[in-house]
């Protein structure tokens, strides 16, 4: 397991990328010719990222998110659980 910890804004800005890269992997890659749908990364991805938001809604704060931010960085890890990276090859 990796330990990384981040501020809000930080984890915001990283579910905001994977978001837009899973949206192109699910709508747009399926479109190119020869292009292999592989959908169990898509379902870990979904996974993931609600994992993210969910982490992101535990640590947001009305109006000290500032604060908040440069004292307590969120804890992506301590909400981990291991998963398979390998790719299945199809």
């Amino acid at each position: 397991m990796i330990s990384v910890e981040f501020t809000i804004t930080e984890l915001e800005l990283l579910t905001t990328l994977a978001t837009d890269q899973l949206f192109r992997k699910e709508f747009i890659d399926p479109k190119m010719p020869g292009y292999r749908v592989n959908t169990s990364q898509i379902d870990v991805t979904k996974t993931l990222l609600a994992r993210l938001r969910s982490v992101i809604a535990e640590n947001r704060s009305v109006g000290t998110a500032h604060l908040a931010e440069r004292q307590n960085p969120a804890r992506v890890v301590s909400r981990a659980m291991p998963f398979n990276n390998r790719s299945e090859k199809r």
